[in-house]
């Protein structure tokens, strides 16, 4: 029934589907990795969307939620989920996975979560919508902060040079209030 709902043809179905889908994972967050895992396709289904960015956005929403319903197990078969939402096609779900985005690394700050977020971050830093480039700056300092001084240096420090370079006054801004 539930897997009916996260495809029905009703774009408010699906994106109520969302916060059904974090409830039954915290449920079912004791039961073995089989029955959890069978909430994945679901999860998926509604952050890849090709009808409504409204479902995709819900899903970038709600991201930490998710993460911190499921095990760590299935966890980590979200992490492509949340990549793909940073470069999705519409602004507005690429901001809100830039908002979510320490929430999310704090799940996997290691080298290994830097290196898959180098691709996305590069085309962030490019992207057409100030409201994207600003977000992505503001939520460069956050990471930092999750991940540590190694990790900033080796992975985030171009990234925040390059951001504090941006023509847009209002990106160069929100790296600014986001310093401290």
């Amino acid at each position: 029934l539930f897997k009916s709902l996260a495809r029905d043809e009703q774009e408010s179905v699906r994106i109520l589907t969302v916060p059904v889908c974090i409830q039954l994972a915290k449920c079912l967050s004791s039961q073995p990795y089989e029955i959890v895992k069978d909430l994945l396709p679901s999860i998926h289904s509604c952050g890849e969307d090709q009808h409504s960015w409204r479902v995709r956005y819900m899903v970038a929403d709600k991201i930490e939620d998710i993460l911190e319903a499921v095990p760590e197990k299935v966890r980590m078969q979200i992490f492509p989920l949340f990549m793909r939402l940073l470069s999705d096609p519409e602004p507005e779900v690429r901001c809100v996975s830039c908002d979510r985005l320490s929430l999310v690394v704090k799940y996997k700050a290691d080298q290994e979560m830097m290196e898959d977020l180098t691709a996305p971050f590069a085309k962030l830093l490019h992207d057409p919508s100030d409201a994207v480039r600003s977000s992505f700056g503001a939520s460069l300092m956050k990471v930092a902060a999750v991940v540590g001084q190694d990790l900033t240096v080796e992975y985030l420090t171009k990234h925040i040079l390059a951001v504090m370079r941006d023509q847009s006054t209002n990106v160069r801004l929100a790296v600014v209030e986001n310093l401290g």
